[in-house]
């Protein structure tokens, strides 16, 4: 079954909350605030919900929507050499693309792919690290 979850960026404060909503629960909170349900949420102009894309970088990290990675191929050297290394490495946003008629996760800027650049991570072609998210880190995006 496809794990849905989400994080929340509290613009006010600035902070990033994490699981926010179990969509089964009547009792939601939100940095320690009260919403009677989901759609509470959704129209608190205060908050931006990022879900989760059903993804894990190489380190097992959750990937949300927002969220900064660096995106390549990426080598675990053997004993002796200079340890693990980035090759072809590039820097990318996790966009829902829903707003430009393409309703699915991607990065941007795009990767140079025949598909989704999310879909060739999660078969293998390309390694990803969460290094940041757009809010707590927008200067990463700028070196995009």
């Amino acid at each position: 079954m496809r794990e849905i979850k989400f994080r929340a960026w509290v613009k006010s404060r600035s902070l990033m909350a994490f699981d926010v909503v179990d969509i089964y629960d009547d009792n939601l909170y939100v940095d320690g605030r009260y919403y009677c349900c989901f759609g509470d949420i959704l129209d608190d102009d205060d908050i931006i919900l990022e879900q989760f894309t059903g993804l894990r970088d190489k380190n097992g990290r959750d990937i949300y929507e927002g969220d900064i990675l660096v995106v390549g191929k990426y080598f675990d050297l053997e004993d002796g050499d200079d340890g693990p290394s980035w090759i072809d490495e590039s820097i990318h946003e996790v966009k829902w693309m829903g707003d430009s008629d393409y309703p699915a996760f991607d990065l941007s800027p795009s990767i140079d792919t025949d598909c989704n650049g999310l879909a060739y991570i999660a078969v293998g072609e390309q390694v990803c690290e969460v290094i940041g998210n757009i809010h707590e880190n927008p200067d990463l995006v700028a070196k995009a």
